[in-house]
């Protein structure tokens, strides 16, 4: 592989599920095989739009703030991808760093790997989904439709049976 083709850094997205864990697992063999930096990230996005009063009786319209409730979860995401999600990358010894994003997954994943200039972006083939995946498309579809990088899609363990 020549300079100019090497792989520096590589951006794995992670949301728990057993898809972005098989990424990971692969991701960590690669960083390690070519000594590359891991860039963990995480897309935290609600499932739904909160609705709610709007101020002075003016009937209801869509809530641009967090309230305690979805900022309890956000937090509880960000503690789960710091401590657990992550945790392989550190066990591994590889060099890493976390990036927390908002919004779709996809949409973040491409815009963080153009501001890191990442090498290779790598995404399991399903995550945990939800709604809005049943209704726009699946990330792994948007990352490949859209990356202006290379991207690897891993199928999880129970894909290949």
């Amino acid at each position: 592989m020549n300079e100019k083709a090497a792989i520096k850094r590589i951006m794995v997205g992670l949301d728990g599920s057993e898809g972005s864990a098989a990424a990971l697992r692969w991701t960590i063999d690669l960083a390690k095989t070519v000594d590359a930096e891991v860039i963990a990230l995480h897309a935290f996005e609600l499932p739904y739009r909160v609705v709610a009063p709007m101020a002075g009786g003016a009937g209801f319209g869509v809530s641009t703030e967090l309230g305690s409730f979805e900022q309890s979860m956000r937090e509880n995401a960000k503690e789960a991808f710091r401590t657990q999600w992550c945790a392989p990358l550190q066990e591994a010894g590889v060099r890493y760093r976390e990036v927390f994003g908002e919004g779709r997954a996809g949409t973040v994943l491409i815009e963080a790997a153009e501001r890191e200039e990442v090498d290779l972006i790598v995404s399991g083939r399903r995550g945990l989904g939800s709604v809005t995946e049943l209704l726009a498309g699946s990330v792994s579809q948007h990352l490949v439709h859209r990356a202006n990088r290379p991207v690897v899609i891993i199928p999880s363990p129970s894909d290949q049976s």
